[in-house]
C-alpha cells in the first residue's frame, strides 16, 4: 500500500493479538495524523490493535474535484488486503463504502458517521461550510463545521479538537481541502456496499445535528449503533463504550 499520508501504530511483539485496521479518516482542516480518533485510539493500542491512518482529502483541490476522483484516487493506491479491518469517518467512511464495491474481500467494517446516502438536509448544512469557506472565510467555515459536530442539544464543542492551531491563518483565506464537504452532493452509495461479502457496523450519534440513522442503509447481516447523547464525535464521547461494541463486533465475525 502506498500512500504520502499513511500513519502506522507501532507495537510490541506482545501486543500483536488486535486488528491490523486501514482507517480513512474524516475531513480535517488540515491533518492532524490520526488525533481526531483520540482517545479512542489509545484504548484500542492498549488491546493490541494497529492503525493505518490515511488523510483522506490529501488529493483534494490538487488532482481531485469530485467524489469520483477521490475514490479513484485511493481505489489506485489502496491494497486491502493487507489489513484485517476497514474504517472510516464521515467522508472517509463514504470513500471507504465505494471502495468496497469489487473489492474481492470480506472484511469486518466499522464506519463512524459515515453516510451511505446523502438528502438535502445534510448537503445544505455542509454546502453552507463550503460557501463560507468559497467566500474566503476558512475560519468561519470551521467554526459552523464545529458548531455542527457537537450535539444537538448541547451546542457545546466537541471534546476534542483536531490541529486547532493549524487552521488558516486569515480569515481572507480559503482552505481549499474543504472543498471536500461539497462532495456529498448526490451522494447514493447502496449499490456499492449491497453485495459487499463482509458485515458491516455503522456507529452515529444520537444528537448528531449531521450523519444520522437516516443516512444509513444497513443490510440483514450489517449492524447499527446509534449512542447516545453523543454527536458526530461519538468516539470521542464514549470512547471506552465504543471499544467494548467494537470488540464485540470484531469478535463475531
Amino acid at each position: 500500500m502506498t500512500s504520502a499520508r499513511l500513519g502506522e501504530e507501532e507495537l510490541n511483539a506482545e501486543q500483536l493479538r488486535g486488528q491490523h485496521w486501514l482507517f480513512l479518516a474524516p475531513y480535517l482542516p488540515s491533518w492532524d495524523q490520526g488525533a481526531f480518533f483520540e482517545p479512542l485510539a489509545a484504548l484500542l493500542r492498549e488491546r493490541g490493535h494497529r492503525i493505518n491512518f490515511v488523510d483522506t482529502v490529501e488529493p483534494v483541490g490538487k488532482s481531485v474535484h469530485d467524489f469520483a476522483a477521490l475514490v479513484a484516487y485511493w481505489r489506485a493506491r489502496i491494497d486491502f488486503s493487507e489489513f484485517d479491518l476497514l474504517a472510516g469517518n464521515a467522508l472517509g467512511g463514504a470513500v471507504l463504502q465505494a471502495l468496497l464495491e469489487d473489492s474481492g474481500v470480506h472484511l469486518p467494517v466499522v464506519l463512524f458517521s459515515s453516510p451511505t446516502v446523502a438528502d438535502p438536509v445534510l448537503v445544505g448544512k455542509l454546502n453552507a461550510i463550503v460557501e463560507l469557506n468559497r467566500s474566503g472565510n476558512a475560519e468561519a467555515a470551521h467554526q459552523l463545521l464545529t458548531q455542527l459536530i457537537a450535539p444537538g442539544t448541547t451546542g457545546s464543542a466537541p471534546l476534542v479538537e483536531s490541529n486547532e492551531a493549524q487552521l488558516t491563518e486569515s480569515s481572507s483565506r480559503s482552505n481549499p481541502r474543504t472543498e471536500a464537504l461539497s462532495f456529498f452532493q448526490g451522494l447514493e452509495l447502496s449499490g456499492a456496499v449491497a453485495n459487499y461479502d463482509g458485515r458491516i457496523l455503522s456507529i452515529v450519534g444520537e444528537l448528531s445535528q449531521l450523519v444520522t440513522r437516516e443516512h444509513l442503509r444497513r443490510r440483514e447481516q450489517d449492524q447499527s449503533l446509534e449512542v447516545a447523547r453523543a454527536g458526530m464525535r461519538a468516539h470521542q464521547q464514549e470512547p471506552e463504550f465504543l471499544r467494548e461494541k467494537i470488540e464485540q463486533f470484531i469478535n463475531e465475525h
